[in-house]
């Protein structure tokens, strides 16, 4: 009898674990950018793993603050209509918005002082009027297509947006499945729960 009445408390702590996996779980996922860590604990972005047609660039990504836009962050996005940069970033890397053919608004911050090259080639939507004067390497090549012939350019092979877009299907498919378990454990838990209060009586 005694194991009997221990089941339903099992069972609970059970199905609060797998409630407390998934909520971990679909924190990893909160996060749109992908970013590595800097030395000084601030970030850069690398990448973007949303459709979104308007993007906004936060001061903050999971706690870090955002310092940077890395090298082909977003090149090859081609349906990228509009970017709002809210952090206060300092620097833009190579090719960063390539091939962004649809962007076409973007206000850059006064704190950028620099800007790779080919930053925003191919995006025929924008003009020089972008440029912030804060900018410190001033160079004609910005909006510039890349030249193969050129050894310090960056790739012509740009991604496609569906290379820059993760897949989230496994994740949401193993939140489904946990989720479903444990609705199960809980009717379970209830009907063991009843169960055991009629056979007292």
């Amino acid at each position: 009898m005694k194991r009997f009445k221990l089941f339903p408390l099992l069972s609970v702590i059970f199905v609060f674990t797998l409630f407390i996996i998934s909520l971990t779980a679909f924190a990893d996922e909160t996060s749109v950018f992908d970013y590595y860590i800097n030395d000084d604990s601030t970030v850069t972005i690398t990448g973007y793993k949303a459709n979104d047609l308007n993007i906004v660039i936060p001061k903050e990504v999971d706690t870090y603050k955002v310092t940077a836009i890395g090298d082909n962050a977003f090149s090859g996005m081609e349906r990228i209509e509009k970017v709002t940069i809210d952090a206060d970033i300092t620097s833009i890397g190579s090719s960063a918005f390539y091939g962004c053919i649809s962007l076409a608004e973007i206000k850059i911050p006064d704190t950028v002082t620099q800007i790779g090259e080919y930053a925003f080639g191919n995006c025929p939507l924008l003009t020089a009027d972008i440029i912030p004067d804060s900018l410190q390497n001033k160079n004609d090549k910005l909006f510039s297509y890349h030249d193969d012939t050129d050894s310090n350019t960056a790739s012509s092979d740009i991604e496609s947006e569906a290379d820059n877009t993760e897949d989230n299907t496994p994740i949401i498919v193993i939140l489904v499945i946990v989720s479903a378990f444990s609705i199960v454990a809980c009717g379970v838990c209830v009907w063991m729960f009843v169960k055991s209060k009629r056979n007292k009586r």
